[in-house]
Formats: C-alpha cells, sequence, structure tokens
C-alpha cells in the first residue's frame, strides 16, 4: 500500500468517524441526472447518520440544486458543507441547505440571481436582473430629467412662465428624450425575468435551514454588484450564522479533493462519489461513484425556455450530462497555502440536527 494511499485511508476514516458522517464528493457541473445518481448512491453505499459534502462547482440548474439539498436533507440527520474552491450559484443555493459551511481561505461562494440569454446573441447570458434594475434606473433618471426641465423653465425665464405651463412643457420633454428608451423593453421578456428570478427565492426559502440569516436570500438574489461576485468566509459569516475555517485534519482532505475538483470543472463534466468507508489498497474507493459526461447543447431560442429551466451558472450555459460510471481514488494533490486551525471539528449533536427544520414541502 502506497503512503498516499494509507493517507487518504486514515484522513477519511477520522473524519467520518469524528461527524459519524458519509462523506460525499461532488465536482463540476449541477447537471440533469446529478440528483438522480446522487440518490442511488445513498441508497445503495449510505452507512452513517449524517453527511459531509466537498462540493465545488461554478453553477448549474437551480431545479437540481434544490433537488439534491431535498435528496441530502431527507436521508440525513445533519448536512455539513465543505467548500474549498469555487461554490457559485446553484452551488450557493446548495449551501443554504446546510447546518454549517466549512470554507478554506481559496473558498468562495456566489451570487443567486438567475442568468439568462442576451437577446440575439447566442452563448452570451445576462443578469435576469439587469432589465429589472434598468428600469428602476430610467424612472429616477426621467424623474431628475423633468426637475431639471421644470425649474429651469420656471426660474431662468424669471417667473414668466407659469407653474402649470413649465410642468406641462417639461414633462412632455422628457417623455420624448425617455420614450424612445422605454419602447425597447419587451414586456413579456421582462415577466420572465421576473418569474426567473423567482425561482432562487422560493428554491431558498423550502431548504433554508436554521443557519441562515434571516436577510440571507435576498441579499444573494439582489444585493451584490455582478454574477461573479466573490463571496469569501469573512463575507460569508454576514450571511450564515455557522461559517468557519477548516481544520488540519480537514485541510488535509481538501487537498484530496483539489485535483478531482479541478479536473471535473476544467473538462466540465460531473464527478459525485459516496465514500462512507475508507479507501481501499488496490487504489479503488469502497463507495458508489458516478461521471456524468457529454455536453447537450441548448436550444439557441431561450424564448422558449420556461422559467423553471432557467440556471443558476458564472458565466456559462449550463449543460445536460449524460452518465456512466467510473471508480476511482483520491489522489493527493494541490497544496496551496492556507490558514488551519490545529482544533479538532465540532462533534455533531442533536442540537445540530436542523435540516430542513421549518420547511414547506415543495410544490408537487
Amino acid at each position: 500500500m502506497s503512503d498516499e494511499i494509507a493517507k487518504a485511508q486514515e484522513v477519511f476514516q477520522k473524519i467520518a468517524d469524528s461527524y459519524q458522517a458519509d462523506i460525499i464528493v461532488f465536482a463540476g457541473p449541477v447537471a440533469i441526472q446529478s440528483e438522480r445518481r446522487l440518490n442511488d448512491a445513498i441508497r445503495t453505499g449510505q452507512r452513517r447518520d449524517n453527511v459531509l459534502l466537498l462540493l465545488s462547482t461554478l453553477g448549474g440548474s437551480a431545479d437540481v440544486a434544490y433537488q439534491i439539498v431535498r435528496c441530502l436533507q431527507r436521508n440525513y440527520d445533519t448536512f455539513v458543507l465543505f467548500v474549498d474552491s469555487a461554490c457559485k450559484s446553484a452551488g450557493t443555493l446548495m449551501a443554504l441547505g446546510a447546518n454549517q459551511i466549512i470554507m478554506s481561505d481559496t473558498a468562495e461562494l456566489g451570487p443567486l440571481d438567475i442568468q439568462v440569454q442576451r437577446p440575439g446573441e447566442l452563448g452570451e447570458y445576462i443578469s435576469g436582473l439587469t432589465p429589472i434594475q434598468s428600469l428602476d434606473t430610467l424612472r429616477r433618471e426621467f424623474f431628475a430629467a423633468f426637475e431639471d426641465y421644470f425649474l429651469t423653465l420656471r426660474f431662468r425665464s424669471g417667473l414668466q412662465i407659469s407653474t402649470r405651463m413649465a410642468a406641462d412643457v417639461a414633462a412632455q420633454m422628457a417623455v420624448g428624450a425617455f420614450s424612445p428608451i422605454y419602447g425597447q423593453f419587451d414586456p413579456l421578456r421582462l415577466a420572465d425575468n421576473v418569474r426567473a428570478n423567482m425561482i432562487a427565492l422560493e428554491y431558498g426559502q423550502r431548504i433554508r435551514t436554521t443557519n441562515v440569516k434571516d436577510d440571507t436570500i435576498e441579499r444573494l438574489i439582489a444585493g451584490y454588484p455582478s454574477h461573479s461576485f466573490v463571496i469569501d468566509r469573512s463575507e460569508a459569516t454576514q450571511l450564515f450564522e455557522n461559517v468557519r475555517a477548516p481544520t488540519k485534519l480537514e485541510f488535509d482532505l481538501a487537498n484530496f479533493f483539489h485535483p478531482i475538483a479541478e479536473t471535473a470543472i476544467e473538462q466540465e463534466e460531473t464527478v459525485i462519489r459516496l465514500i462512507p468507508e475508507a479507501l481501499s489498497e488496490s487504489g479503488d474507493t469502497n463507495e458508489a461513484g458516478h461521471r456524468e459526461t457529454g455536453k447537450v447543447p441548448q436550444t439557441a431560442d431561450a424564448d422558449n425556455r420556461t422559467a423553471g429551466e432557467q440556471t443558476l451558472q458564472a458565466g456559462q450555459d449550463d449543460s445536460a450530462h449524460s452518465v456512466d460510471r467510473n471508480n476511482g481514488t483520491a489522489t493527493g494533490g494541490g497544496s496551496e497555502s492556507r490558514d488551519t486551525t490545529e482544533d479538532p471539528g465540532p462533534t455533531v449533536t442533536d442540537s445540530d440536527k436542523t435540516a430542513g427544520a421549518g420547511v414547506e414541502p415543495a410544490p408537487g
């Protein structure tokens, strides 16, 4: 048995025992079929009452993210999320369902604004908030223009122009200036964007735990200036009640996970591995593992997609993936320097088992 495999075996076993948790690796797009494959893996390989999910993703389907969290909350008492790198968009939606979040120094969450296809541009996406915020900006600019026209007419005329006449003329000038701009808005598309942005709100409300602060979901949807905005551990403490840095042992676990996540994101394929026990000497993990590959292009006409099919993603189209089986080991690598603590991870107690508490059932 190689030293690398022996160390991996020891790390996985110690953490699994400490948390009394299955360890699940999820890396790559949150894609179609992910929830079903994860559910199959849990059904055939679940060993413990709690789960530690190592998650690395640039985003994907909000619908699938919601299903994955529901699956974890149904099958486990406590859901601990470990983020070592990017966990954006749909990944951040999944974080709302966790009871505790562990974030390394290189970890980042992201906003939850839905990404929709830019009108007339294939493969180019904008935030679903853009048209809504544009209307709000126009409203403010219209009033400012009207006010400027009115005051200029009234006072620069030496009060020769009456208040009523100045107001009428100012209104006509403002309407004339802004009408062509307002005419570019498509009411149906605007309504679609509003509906799409309700997805993250509604799913978030259903899967949130007591770890989520009161205004977190609203802030994640509309409180950040761009979809790529970095929410690091310090920022995350303002959104979640229980966020901490990894311990030394958890840092070692992240080192084994890092190359798997890096490869999955680079190749845009989804890797799901359930590791309830230690690594075997042969190099195969005693796990139920699944890999989803093979991107399927979306239709070019985003208007044909319903609001429920809009996706949370970080500047890229989410892809449907076909699935094949792949069992492999978590190999060592990725020795990025980060601050760690020597304290052991907290023991999960009955009071921590709050996943899904007070959550409404999803609509049928």
